[in-house]
């Protein structure tokens, strides 16, 4: 169904841990067509991650949200942007263009649908969730609330069009410069190899995925009090007040890198810690990368389809709701991290 030298375009314009369950999926494929032209069209935001990507061509950036005429759209700069981005697509004349993310609205599937139409690939595939994703030329149909991982799910999409799937680790590439800067960096905040480390990520887009910040600040002092653990918060600039916050409910001081650290130095830090306590998000991904013992909090979502991938050092605590999760219960789980993986 693919030819040895197909131009193809993969779609997967979700968030930060999307993009990094989707590296599998284009792995296999690039290690099967090595001669196709392969590019990525992703949101702005996740476009780092792929810097040092040995698998595709081009990576193209686009807002989905301003690729219809929504309340949503009304930056016209990046509208006109995104349209630019539209008719460059087009005129590569993709021959295959695959949307890797599932579609959870009428809404999404309108934009996927406008997209599909203007780029004009000569076949569409992608994932007809819930009827969504009829316009495809080939589909894989799903329902919403499958448990399927979403690894093996992008995986299996390729699979349908022919594509071997041996090869299902999760990858990212990490550059001296900034192993270096977090070196650096650590050597300032006066971290060193026999330190404890501990990464905290309290931040998820999604508000009922949240854990309330009093009780991150009591987590951190316990795991202080118990381990002398040098805590480090990490978030993007517009977690910075989220992060404060918290903070100042502790009783100690602690490390906020929030806004601090760009997102390859983030990943080039995450891979030096020695243990990460997250919510349902990006991050949590990006340390499964790596093998990073961790503590995964869940409220909604749905831990066999988002969690952890091949992460066998990872434990997931999930309740109906997040305020349902108490202090005690994280407290447990990370002593039993630290007697399982030996992480002191």
């Amino acid at each position: 169904m693919i030819g040895n030298n197909s131009s193809i375009l993969i779609v997967e314009v979700g968030g930060i841990g999307d993009v990094v369950m989707s590296i599998p999926a284009i792995r296999n494929l690039r290690q099967n067509y090595p001669y196709s032209y392969i590019a990525v069209l992703i949101a702005r935001r996740a476009k780092p991650l792929l810097r040092n990507c040995p698998y595709i061509n081009d990576v193209f950036t686009l807002e989905i949200e301003n690729f219809t005429f929504s309340r949503y759209a009304l930056n016209l700069y990046d509208t006109a942007k995104s349209l630019k981005t539209i008719i460059s697509l087009r005129r590569k004349g993709f021959e295959l263009a695959i949307n890797f993310h599932r579609i959870a609205s009428f809404w999404g599937s309108l934009r996927m649908r406008l997209l599909f139409k203007t780029i004009r690939p000569k076949k569409g595939v992608g994932r007809d969730t819930d009827r969504r994703g009829t316009f495809y030329d080939i589909k894989l149909e799903e329902n919403i609330d499958d448990s399927e991982h979403e690894v093996t799910r992008k995986l299996r999409l390729i699979n349908m069009l022919g594509v071997p799937t041996d090869n299902q680790g999760l990858e990212l590439w990490v550059d001296s410069e900034d192993n270096d800067y977090v070196d650096k960096l650590f050597s300032q905040l006066g971290i060193t190899n026999n330190d404890l480390v501990i990464g905290i990520n309290p931040n998820s887009a999604q508000a009922p995925k949240l854990w309330e910040g009093k009780k991150f600040a009591r987590l951190s002092d316990a795991l202080s009090d118990k381990y002398k653990a040098k805590i480090c918060f990490l978030g993007s600039m517009k977690n910075k007040k989220r992060i404060k916050g918290i903070l100042s409910l502790a009783k100690n001081r602690y490390i906020d890198l929030s806004g601090k650290l760009t997102l390859n130095q983030y990943i080039a830090l995450v891979q030096k810690i020695k243990a990460f306590i997250t919510l349902d998000s990006g991050p949590m991904h990006i340390a499964s990368v790596f093998k990073v013992p961790t503590i995964a909090l869940f409220g909604p979502g749905n831990p066999s389809k988002f969690g952890p991938y091949h992460n066998e050092k990872a434990l997931i605590l999930k309740k109906k709701k997040m305020s349902a999760i108490g202090v005690n219960e994280v407290m447990d789980l990370f002593d039993s991290l630290v007697n399982k993986y030996n992480i002191i």
